[in-house]
């Protein structure tokens, strides 16, 4: 085992993936996480979060405006 190899864990993943029969989509899936840190992923929740907020005020107003 090389010392890469033994230093970092998201690189012995990786290798993982791609001896692996996994479908594309869920190596993409996993490679995506790899990348995505607590925090990265904490943004994007918050941000998914705001955005259907204000899309459910926009549809409940236009809903409401109609009845």
């Amino acid at each position: 085992m090389s010392l890469e190899k033994a230093t970092n864990p998201i690189m012995d993943r990786r290798e993982s993936l791609n001896n692996t029969n996994s479908s594309e989509k869920e190596i993409k899936s996993e490679r995506l996480n790899l990348l995505v840190t607590p925090e990265i992923k904490k943004k994007l929740v918050k941000k998914a979060n705001e955005e259907e907020r204000s899309l459910n005020y926009i549809v409940n107003t236009i809903l409401k405006s109609n009845l």
